[in-house]
Protein backbone atom coordinates (compact mmCIF):
# COMPACT_ATOMS: atom_id res chain seq x y z
CA UNK A 1 0.00 0.00 0.00
CA UNK A 2 1.08 3.52 0.12
CA UNK A 3 4.17 4.19 -2.38
CA UNK A 4 3.86 0.80 -4.16
CA UNK A 5 0.17 0.91 -4.93
CA UNK A 6 0.58 2.03 -8.50
CA UNK A 7 2.61 -1.15 -9.01
CA UNK A 8 -0.40 -3.54 -9.46
CA UNK A 9 -1.75 -0.80 -12.09
CA UNK A 10 1.67 -0.76 -13.99
CA UNK A 11 3.65 2.33 -12.73
CA UNK A 12 6.25 3.27 -14.53
CA UNK A 13 10.24 3.04 -12.69
CA UNK A 14 10.39 6.84 -12.65
CA UNK A 15 6.72 7.36 -11.46
CA UNK A 16 7.33 5.19 -8.43
CA UNK A 17 11.11 6.60 -7.88
CA UNK A 18 9.44 10.44 -7.75
CA UNK A 19 6.76 8.93 -5.18
CA UNK A 20 9.24 7.31 -3.22
CA UNK A 21 11.60 10.24 -3.28
CA UNK A 22 8.77 12.85 -1.44
CA UNK A 23 9.35 10.74 1.65
CA UNK A 24 13.38 11.89 1.89
CA UNK A 25 14.73 14.99 3.21
CA UNK A 26 15.02 17.09 0.72
CA UNK A 27 11.10 16.32 -0.76
CA UNK A 28 9.99 15.73 2.73
CA UNK A 29 8.60 19.74 1.67
CA UNK A 30 6.04 18.02 -0.22
CA UNK A 31 4.94 15.58 2.23
CA UNK A 32 1.68 17.48 2.62
CA UNK A 33 0.85 18.08 -1.06
CA UNK A 34 -1.49 15.20 -2.78
CA UNK A 35 0.82 12.48 -4.51
CA UNK A 36 0.08 13.54 -7.87
CA UNK A 37 2.03 16.85 -6.88
CA UNK A 38 4.25 17.28 -9.91
CA UNK A 39 7.74 18.22 -8.69
CA UNK A 40 8.88 20.81 -9.60
CA UNK A 41 12.48 21.30 -11.64
CA UNK A 42 13.36 24.36 -8.78
CA UNK A 43 12.24 25.28 -5.80
CA UNK A 44 12.19 28.81 -4.87
CA UNK A 45 13.17 30.25 -1.26
CA UNK A 46 10.57 31.41 0.48
CA UNK A 47 10.15 34.99 0.53
CA UNK A 48 9.25 35.82 4.26
CA UNK A 49 12.78 36.34 5.80
CA UNK A 50 14.01 38.41 2.34
CA UNK A 51 10.57 40.51 3.03
CA UNK A 52 11.11 40.58 6.94
CA UNK A 53 14.87 41.63 6.26
CA UNK A 54 13.41 44.76 3.84
CA UNK A 55 10.67 45.93 6.61
CA UNK A 56 13.32 45.84 9.35
CA UNK A 57 16.06 47.70 7.61
CA UNK A 58 13.32 50.25 6.72
CA UNK A 59 12.80 50.53 10.22
CA UNK A 60 16.77 50.03 11.44
CA UNK A 61 16.76 53.48 8.97
CA UNK A 62 14.12 55.43 10.30
CA UNK A 63 15.15 54.77 13.66
CA UNK A 64 18.51 56.07 13.03
CA UNK A 65 17.26 58.95 11.40
CA UNK A 66 14.37 59.63 14.37
CA UNK A 67 14.92 62.98 16.40
CA UNK A 68 14.95 63.43 20.14
CA UNK A 69 12.13 64.38 20.35
CA UNK A 70 9.75 62.27 17.94
CA UNK A 71 11.98 59.49 20.67
CA UNK A 72 10.48 60.80 23.27
CA UNK A 73 6.84 60.53 22.09
CA UNK A 74 7.57 56.96 20.99
CA UNK A 75 9.38 56.01 24.65
CA UNK A 76 6.28 57.45 26.08
CA UNK A 77 3.75 55.35 23.74
CA UNK A 78 5.22 52.65 24.20
CA UNK A 79 5.36 53.17 28.42
CA UNK A 80 2.48 53.68 28.08
CA UNK A 81 1.36 50.66 25.55
CA UNK A 82 3.01 48.25 27.98
CA UNK A 83 1.58 49.77 31.36
CA UNK A 84 -2.05 49.02 29.25
CA UNK A 85 -1.20 45.57 28.49
CA UNK A 86 0.30 44.51 31.72
CA UNK A 87 -3.11 45.82 33.59
CA UNK A 88 -5.05 44.43 31.16
CA UNK A 89 -3.64 40.91 31.91
CA UNK A 90 -3.94 41.10 35.46
CA UNK A 91 -7.31 41.88 34.95
CA UNK A 92 -7.83 39.17 32.78
CA UNK A 93 -5.98 36.72 35.02
CA UNK A 94 -7.97 37.77 38.13
CA UNK A 95 -11.02 37.09 35.92
CA UNK A 96 -10.27 34.13 35.46
CA UNK A 97 -8.92 32.92 38.45
CA UNK A 98 -12.27 33.33 39.61
CA UNK A 99 -13.99 31.74 36.76
CA UNK A 100 -11.36 28.37 37.91
CA UNK A 101 -11.87 29.13 41.50
CA UNK A 102 -15.93 28.74 40.84
CA UNK A 103 -15.25 25.55 38.74
CA UNK A 104 -13.26 23.77 41.20
CA UNK A 105 -15.96 24.77 43.72
CA UNK A 106 -18.31 22.94 41.99
CA UNK A 107 -15.73 19.96 41.70
CA UNK A 108 -14.96 19.93 45.35
CA UNK A 109 -18.86 19.53 45.96
CA UNK A 110 -19.66 17.09 43.07
CA UNK A 111 -19.52 13.70 45.07
CA UNK A 112 -18.60 10.92 42.16
CA UNK A 113 -21.00 8.05 41.22
CA UNK A 114 -18.51 5.39 42.64
CA UNK A 115 -15.07 4.10 43.78
CA UNK A 116 -14.34 4.25 39.94
CA UNK A 117 -14.81 7.92 39.22
CA UNK A 118 -12.79 8.75 42.50
CA UNK A 119 -9.65 9.08 40.25
CA UNK A 120 -11.97 11.44 37.65
CA UNK A 121 -12.48 14.15 40.29
CA UNK A 122 -8.85 14.10 41.37
CA UNK A 123 -7.63 14.74 38.15
CA UNK A 124 -10.35 17.21 37.26
CA UNK A 125 -9.23 19.02 40.84
CA UNK A 126 -5.27 18.95 39.99
CA UNK A 127 -6.07 20.36 36.14
CA UNK A 128 -7.76 23.29 37.58
CA UNK A 129 -5.05 23.80 40.07
CA UNK A 130 -2.33 23.29 37.80
CA UNK A 131 -4.08 26.15 35.48
CA UNK A 132 -4.29 28.69 38.38
CA UNK A 133 -0.66 27.84 39.08
CA UNK A 134 0.17 28.56 35.27
CA UNK A 135 -2.42 31.08 34.71
CA UNK A 136 -2.95 33.17 37.54
CA UNK A 137 -0.30 32.48 39.72
CA UNK A 138 1.79 35.55 38.41
CA UNK A 139 -0.14 38.35 39.33
CA UNK A 140 1.69 39.07 42.65
CA UNK A 141 4.75 39.84 40.33
CA UNK A 142 5.35 43.30 39.14
CA UNK A 143 5.83 43.40 35.41
CA UNK A 144 5.23 46.89 34.97
CA UNK A 145 6.94 48.91 32.04
CA UNK A 146 10.35 50.71 32.89
CA UNK A 147 9.78 54.64 31.70
CA UNK A 148 12.79 55.49 29.40
CA UNK A 149 13.93 58.00 27.98
CA UNK A 150 13.90 58.76 24.73
CA UNK A 151 17.49 58.25 24.39
CA UNK A 152 17.60 55.18 26.38
CA UNK A 153 13.98 53.92 24.16
CA UNK A 154 15.86 54.75 20.64
CA UNK A 155 19.20 52.67 21.97
CA UNK A 156 17.08 49.48 23.03
CA UNK A 157 14.95 49.94 19.72
CA UNK A 158 18.03 50.47 17.12
CA UNK A 159 19.87 47.25 19.33
CA UNK A 160 16.84 45.33 18.98
CA UNK A 161 17.31 46.27 15.11
CA UNK A 162 20.16 45.33 14.55
CA UNK A 163 20.02 42.00 15.96
CA UNK A 164 16.94 40.94 14.45
CA UNK A 165 19.04 42.16 10.85
CA UNK A 166 21.32 40.06 11.37
CA UNK A 167 18.94 37.04 12.86
CA UNK A 168 16.85 37.45 9.55
CA UNK A 169 20.08 37.94 7.19
CA UNK A 170 21.51 35.11 8.48
CA UNK A 171 18.06 32.62 8.69
CA UNK A 172 17.36 34.06 4.75
CA UNK A 173 20.98 32.41 4.02
CA UNK A 174 20.35 29.20 5.24
CA UNK A 175 17.03 29.01 3.32
CA UNK A 176 18.74 29.66 0.58
CA UNK A 177 21.31 27.07 1.08
CA UNK A 178 18.62 24.81 1.94
CA UNK A 179 16.70 25.67 -1.45
CA UNK A 180 19.92 25.01 -3.15
CA UNK A 181 20.72 21.40 -1.95
CA UNK A 182 16.76 20.04 -2.54
CA UNK A 183 17.36 21.53 -5.85
CA UNK A 184 21.01 20.19 -6.42
CA UNK A 185 19.48 16.67 -5.16
CA UNK A 186 16.25 17.13 -7.51
CA UNK A 187 18.67 17.39 -10.29
CA UNK A 188 20.87 14.70 -9.63
CA UNK A 189 17.87 12.61 -8.98
CA UNK A 190 16.41 13.47 -12.35
CA UNK A 191 20.05 13.34 -13.92
CA UNK A 192 20.52 9.96 -12.96
CA UNK A 193 17.26 8.79 -15.20
CA UNK A 194 18.41 10.14 -18.12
Amino acid sequence: MGYTEGIKDGITFENFLWACARAFGPLAIMRDEPPNTEIPVEFKPSDFYATRLKEERAKYKKLKSMTSKVAEKEAEKHYKKGLSNELKYKDDALELKEKYLSMLSKVNQWEPPSIDHIELKNFMIEQINQSIQFDCDNLNKSDLPIRLSGHEWLKMKIEESIRLVAYLSEQKHKEEDRIAKINLWIKQLRNSLS
